[in-house]
């Protein structure tokens, strides 16, 4: 009998533990990773910068509406995103800096190379730059580019700063 009740106490102090083991799992959830909140803050897109790399030819015309492009996907990611697109300096509290360097293009339209993002506060000077390498000849590839730049932007802790600062 006694080989029984020790087996059985031995059942319910498993049982127990396991109990307590999974309830302190559930009550240690890891919390979201902190995002910026750009609500209503103002940003300017600066015209972008379009460039050639060095050792690459491309006709005139392969480049063209690159800057328009992109500029417009930043300009609709970033409203999603939140930010309250600018003109008005007095309304501005960062710019969105927009560079690309074509490294790759073909008479038959192909366009690709790299697209770097930098937010800038009002004084210019930088809190976060990210780049993508992809095709540069699309509007929804730059629509793409711009929307996952800007995400990854809002989860560094330097733009979550800032953005906190600029309500201050």
């Amino acid at each position: 009998m006694s080989s029984k009740l020790s087996t059985v106490a031995h059942f319910l102090i498993a049982v127990a533990v396991t109990a307590a083991i999974s309830g302190c799992a559930e009550k240690q959830k890891p919390l979201p990773p902190q995002r910026a909140s750009p609500e209503g803050l103002g940003v300017v897109v600066a015209v972008p910068t379009v460039r050639v790399a060095a050792g690459t030819t491309c006709a005139d015309t392969v480049t063209q509406g690159a800057a328009e492009r992109f500029k417009a996907a930043a300009v609709g990611a970033l409203t999603s995103a939140g930010f309250s697109v600018v003109t008005d300096p007095a309304e501005q509290a960062f710019t969105a800096a927009l560079d690309l360097e074509v490294d790759y293009c073909s008479d038959a339209g192909i366009v690709s190379g790299t697209t770097a993002l930098e937010l800038q506060r009002k004084t210019g000077a930088s809190v976060w730059r990210g780049q993508a390498v992809g095709d540069q000849a699309r509007g929804e590839t730059a629509s793409s580019t711009m929307s996952e730049l800007i995400e990854t932007m809002l989860y560094d802790p330097r733009v979550i700063k800032a953005t906190q600062d600029a309500r201050k």
